[in-house]
Parts: structure tokens; sequence; C-alpha cells
């Protein structure tokens, strides 16, 4: 066999596998991570709603997390992890026990009418250690180096 006929026979051979991947990909679609409720500008009566989320390809050594921000507190970049890491089951879906928007009590009050931002993040687990250190006191915290936000909904917390 001459260089001609291999090098055609290589290119035959690899224009076959790249229209088999392309009509995999077109038939069965990367779905992406994504929080599948509340939709997104819903709204919720009271402080607590459940959440669920869809992240069909975990990626290794990565957890995680639903974390809230208030409008108020957009301009400083801050966000309120909640209580601990998503876990999932087979098809890829997670539901934590519940979300908090905003405060309880009289506090509670004053956050009727806002605009909260849920996010689904990843975290590596150097900073899983400061998500859960965060959550676990209830405060603030800008997200750390090693966390990513993947995606967002926005939820108006209305009286119950």
């Amino acid at each position: 066999m001459n260089v001609l006929t291999i090098l055609g026979l290589c290119g035959t051979v690899v224009s076959i596998v790249a229209g088999a991947l392309a009509i995999r990909k077109h038939f069965s679609p990367e779905r992406k991570a994504e929080i599948l409720s509340p939709t997104n500008q819903g709204e919720n009566g009271g402080r607590y709603v459940a959440v669920s989320v869809s992240v069909p390809r975990r990626r290794r050594r990565i957890v995680y997390w639903i974390a809230v921000q208030p409008d108020d507190c957009r301009a400083d970049g801050k966000w309120y992890p909640q209580i601990r890491p998503l876990t999932f089951d087979r098809n890829g879906s997670g539901s934590p026990s519940k979300i908090r928007l905003g405060r309880e009590g009289w506090g509670g009050t004053m956050d009727v009418g806002k605009t909260f931002t849920v996010g689904l993040f990843e975290v590596t687990k150097c900073a899983q250690r400061i998500f859960s250190e965060y959550a676990d006191r209830a405060d603030p915290l800008a997200v750390p180096v090693g966390s990513k936000l993947v995606h967002a909904i926005e939820v108006r917390r209305v009286r119950s």
C-alpha cells in the first residue's frame, strides 16, 4: 500500500467516528446542572422553600451546595450557604430538606417582598470546609476560591 491509500483510509475512519459522535450528541445532548424547582421568578410564602436540583454528571472531588443571596447583599457578593452539601440519587436528582429565604421572627417581616437569588455551587473539597463553617453559623460568605456558581434562579418572598 502506498502512503496516499493509508492516509485516505485514516481520513475515512476519522470522518466516520466524528460523524457517529455528532449523531450521538444530537440525540443525547449533555444536560447541565440546574435548579428545577422552584421556577425562576417564582414566589414563596414564608421563610422556607423546597428546592430540587439536577446534576446529571457530577464532577469528581466536587460537592454541590445551595446558597442564597438576598437582593440587599448583591453589592457585597455575600451568599448564605444552606445547612449541608447536597446528596444525589443515581439519576443526579437532589433535594435538600429546606432552604431559608431570609430571617425568622420580626426580622423576617422585613424580608417580605425581597428577592432572593438561589444558587447551585460546585465546591472543591478545600472550599467545602469554608462552606460548612459558614452554614453552621448561618453567616454570609464571599464565594471562596474553589467554588463556582453553575446555576441560579430568583425567588421573591411573599407573605404567607
